[in-house]
């Protein structure tokens, strides 16, 4: 393992601030990419950890010299769906940003960038197309990359965000909710992110991350239930209605919200098993995290 600093563009996001507790945690050096208009309280957290912080945008290649600068590693989670309103902000930040940085990081002689893309799915739509454009421009961009392409994240989907709210006894289904999933957990993905920095195996590859099992949308309100040993709400909303959503959608957000709720209903299968083994990262079982799901909701 080396002990070069490690620069993470989305430190502020879920799975970057993941991503710096494990490679503080590993006692890496960490530099933290922050937007001047950054949470104050998630940026103080990012120093509090140990991590320098640096002022940038990848929006603004101007601004990523100074990050870029006596770095080893890049890593990039940055990302702006799906809260950004500007009509668009997914081929800004997604494609651009991540060209931007690759360019800085290319320039000041970056050892690797792992840049956190996602698993592809049959329906399409412009977040993912934005994400995989971007892969392309690294791959042709001669720095040596690893691309991380997580499936579908078991802590974003069975979560309040998506409605699946446990605390309220109600839970949102896509599609009829029986496709399966290897559902994943984020902080499993910020394991295997940090593994891509030195791994062989991960060098100008892209790595497919599933979870361990292989369940619907069903199958992981059940495990809840027997958790909590009382019934939720199922509100379906049909794959019939997400395909119009996705058709008839306004803005490049509308259609990738559309276009990754229809894929939960449709399924998707990553085995990442063998991955698993080789690489020393265990990967969360949903059983695992519907109890810590359940455990924190009773504050136990």
């Amino acid at each position: 393992m080396s002990d070069g600093l490690v620069l993470v563009a989305g430190s502020t996001g879920a799975l970057g601030g993941k991503i710096c507790d494990r490679l503080v945690s590993q006692q890496r050096p960490v530099r933290a990419l922050v937007r001047p208009t950054s949470d104050p309280g998630k940026v103080e957290r990012l120093r509090a950890l140990g991590a320098e912080v640096v002022v940038g945008d990848v929006e603004q290649p101007e601004t990523l010299g100074p990050a870029v600068e006596s770095a080893t590693y890049v890593i990039t989670t940055a990302s702006t769906f799906p809260v950004d309103q500007r009509p668009d902000a997914i081929d800004i930040v997604e494609r651009r940003g991540t060209c931007n940085l690759a360019d800085a990081a290319a320039a000041a002689g970056v050892r690797r960038l792992v840049h956190v893309s996602l698993l592809e799915t049959p329906t399409t739509y412009p977040h993912q197309q934005a994400k995989l454009a971007a892969e392309e421009y690294l791959k042709a961009s001669g720095l040596e990359y690893a691309i991380v392409k997580p499936g579908l994240f078991a802590d974003v989907w069975f979560s309040p965000i998506m409605g699946f709210d446990v605390a309220g006894g109600t839970v949102q289904v896509y599609g009829d909710g029986t496709a399966l999933h290897s559902w994943i957990c984020s902080a499993d993905v910020a394991a295997f992110v940090v593994w891509a920095l030195d791994a062989e195996e991960a060098r100008n590859a892209s790595i497919e991350l599933g979870g361990p099992d292989q369940l619907s949308q069903l199958d992981i309100v059940e495990l809840h239930e027997e958790l909590l040993e009382s019934q939720l709400e199922r509100r379906y909303l049909p794959a019939s209605e997400l395909e119009r959503m996705h058709a008839e959608g306004k803005t490049p957000l509308e259609v990738s919200l559309a276009g990754v709720m229809l894929n939960a209903a449709v399924g998707g299968y990553v085995d990442s098993a063998a991955l698993s083994e080789r690489s020393g990262i265990r990967l969360t079982p949903m059983q695992e995290f519907a109890a810590g799901q359940v455990a924190a909701l009773s504050g136990t």
